[in-house]
């Protein structure tokens, strides 16, 4: 009697998530990154859309072993910052996505310094940021949809963590290790074409300190337990 040999079954990715995954910037995928002597000019999603630093002080460092013996990029706090001024790519213009990062957030409450990870748009009024801030001496999450906050509430946002703001046409939620912190009400703004990774939206300050692995926007239509896919995939990515 022959046996059948059973296939292993292929890894889920975020790729999967086919046009539902707007944008996805990897640290792990050295192919899509231009680093010389450690430091990185180009850092382009697998959707396409490369965000750049021309001023070699500027640019974040990339290491194979930055993150936890994973690769990272590590921002320095400073002045590091990676920046696409012309270009949006496939995140939307108003409402309708998650803004996810896995990152190492390195600051200490001392520091009250709102330190950003990923931001659109132009102005304080149409901007979108994912970020670290520290309420009542606690490092939290924070996310701005225009001129309005959600910051986070309970969780302690130190360390690898999976942090996330979803944009809805109605309300800003912040997600710390894929749960709901917070929710804002809040009815976003259009925004125009810049996107900023590691600094706000004018690339002069909130600089982020710390190293970052993975950076990602991802539609909201997509489903349940497409999302479960996702918060699993992304928490395995903190290695704790």
């Amino acid at each position: 009697m022959r046996h059948r040999r059973r296939r292993g079954s292929r890894k889920w990715s975020p790729l999967d998530l086919g046009d539902d995954l707007r944008e996805w910037w990897n640290a792990d995928d050295v192919s899509r990154l231009v680093i010389s002597g450690g430091q990185v000019s180009d850092w382009t999603s697998v959707k396409g859309l490369t965000l750049s630093q021309a001023t070699s002080g500027a640019q974040p460092t990339w290491s194979a072993t930055g993150f936890n013996g994973a690769p990272g990029v590590t921002f320095d706090g400073v002045d590091d910052v990676l920046s696409a001024v012309s270009a949006l790519g496939r995140i939307p213009g108003t409402s309708g996505y998650y803004l996810l990062a896995v990152v190492d957030q390195v600051a200490l409450p001392a520091d009250a310094t709102t330190r950003a990870i990923l931001t659109l748009g132009t102005s304080n009024g149409s901007r979108r940021m994912l970020a670290r801030g520290v309420v009542s001496g606690a490092n939290r999450i924070r996310g701005i949809v225009d001129a309005t906050d959600a910051y986070g509430t309970s969780g302690n946002f130190s360390g690898r963590k999976l942090v996330a703001l979803h944009v809805g046409a109605a309300a800003t939620d912040t997600y710390l290790d894929a749960v709901l912190d917070t929710s804002t009400a809040v009815a976003p703004a259009a925004h125009s074409a810049r996107t900023r990774i590691g600094a706000n939206q004018a690339g002069t300050g909130n600089f982020w300190n710390g190293k970052m692995r993975d950076v990602m926007a991802v539609r909201d239509t997509i489903s349940a337990a497409q999302l479960a896919k996702l918060n699993a995939f992304l928490l395995a990515r903190r290695m704790l």
